[in-house]
């Protein structure tokens, strides 16, 4: 029986690890992506840190389920919001000023705004504005038009407005949400006042 030597095409390596440094820590950073309900498109979460300004809610929630595994054994946590929509009031607005007796470019920039957009936008500016929303609070709020059938409903009723908002403390120990559903002939200072009244109440501020 004849033994045939041939060398295979491609790359060997051997691979030797060196001396681990006992200082090291062994937990590393782990990218995950999750649907959730609040919260950014990103965030990075570091280990003994509070998620409830990020995510809204306390990492023993069981929304945070997996979430609470993963940081068990990890450094870090970069965590991606595969169904991320709902943001900071009003953010990714374009405003843009130009003088006022040039019709033509008023004609042309007029065929870009979408009149339920800026109606949406206005209100979750004025929900940051009456809330009192700052950059060192965890406020969010998300306006949207929607109808009877996305509601569950069969009627072809007209279209509602809907309004979510949170507000909190600094730390983000106290956190309240608000759902507001109103029709869209409603004033939308109503809509707005209505919504800081119900957290303000929630998180019992005068």
């Amino acid at each position: 029986m004849a033994i045939v030597k041939q060398i295979l095409p491609g790359v060997y390596a051997n691979i030797i690890a060196g001396d681990r440094d006992a200082a090291l820590s062994a937990r590393g950073t782990v990218a995950m992506a999750l649907d959730l309900d609040w919260g950014a498109s990103l965030t990075t979460l570091l280990r003994g840190n509070s998620t409830i300004a990020p995510l809204g809610y306390d990492l023993t929630d069981p929304k945070l389920k997996l979430v609470r595994e993963v940081m068990q054994n990890a450094g870090t946590l970069l965590l991606y919001r595969l169904n991320a929509k709902k943001g900071q009031p009003a953010q990714g607005t374009l405003a843009l000023e130009l003088r006022a007796d040039n019709a033509k470019l008023m004609a042309k920039l007029d065929a870009l705004s979408d009149e339920k957009t800026n109606l949406c936008a206005g209100i979750e500016r004025e929900f940051l504005k009456r809330i009192g929303g700052n950059c060192h609070l965890p406020v969010a709020a998300y306006c949207d038009i929607v109808s009877e059938k996305d509601r569950g409903n069969d009627s072809n009723k007209n279209n509602r407005l809907k309004l979510l908002a949170m507000f909190g403390s600094e730390d983000g120990k106290q956190l309240a949400r608000t759902e507001q559903i109103w029709d869209m002939t409603s004033d939308r200072n109503n809509i707005v006042e209505r919504a800081v009244h119900d957290i303000r109440y929630k998180l019992e501020i005068d």
